[in-house]
């Protein structure tokens, strides 16, 4: 879930990016999960899904691990619309407190790695939601993270 405050508005490649509404300081949290906003699903419940709302996981959503399940987690906020940078200016990482792994999706926060000025393009590094066993070339290879999954 996002926890600042953005807006949706054209990138520089022709599509919609998310965009801070104010100037953000390195360091910040921009986002973290929260299960009223980001909503699991195994690959069995993905597939169950009526078929109009699967293209619109199939789109939107990421991979994502919960309770040692490999499954895809989708944002019902605008942070659907954080598109990837080779040179982003958030930074993603599993938080290592407690007794979870550290490779739970319910522990993943995305925090500033730069100031970011207010109207700026909110981007990030894709290749950060890579799960264990899973190398970023293998994700950039395939369209989506159901084709991943579900071996398409």
């Amino acid at each position: 879930m996002l926890v600042v405050e953005t807006y949706l508005a054209p990138d520089a490649y022709g599509g919609t990016g998310l965009f801070s509404r104010n100037p953000i300081k390195k360091g910040t949290v921009i986002w973290q999960h929260d299960d009223r906003c980001d909503q699991f699903f195994t690959i069995g419940e993905y597939h169950a899904l009526h078929p109009a709302f699967r293209k619109v996981v199939s789109h939107y959503g990421y991979r994502a691990r919960v309770d040692g399940i490999d499954g895809i987690m989708l944002s019902q906020d605008n942070d659907r619309y954080m598109n990837h940078s080779d040179s982003p200016n958030i930074m993603c990482h599993y938080a290592t407190s407690g007794s979870h792994s550290g490779t739970d999706s319910r522990y993943y926060v995305c925090i500033a790695g730069t100031d970011i000025p207010e109207g700026t393009e909110i981007t990030m590094d894709y290749r950060g939601l890579d799960l264990p066993g899973i190398s970023s070339d293998t994700y950039r290879e395939v369209a989506t993270c159901t084709d991943f999954l579900l071996g398409s």
